[in-house]
């Protein structure tokens, strides 16, 4: 994958919870080593390009790295 190759993808709901998700394009879930199921974190930030500044998305995976303070907590 190129850095800079980019994906759009929608925000859907569960029709029985009204939960939110996104579906994670296959080829960055292999990239990341990321599988069905892990939980991950989306934060709203801002995104600084070339051309300018611009809202924007960050994806962690808790799953495979959690933060220290969920370190603690599962010790």
């Amino acid at each position: 994958m190129t850095a800079n190759k980019s994906f759009i993808v929608s925000i859907e709901a569960t029709d029985t919870t009204g939960e939110c998700f996104i579906r994670i394009p296959d080829e960055l879930l292999e990239v990341f080593d990321w599988n069905e199921g892990d939980d991950i974190l989306i934060e709203d930030t801002m995104m600084c390009e070339e051309w300018g500044e611009h809202d924007g998305l960050t994806l962690s995976n808790l799953t495979k790295n959690p933060p220290p303070e969920m370190k603690d907590e599962n010790d």
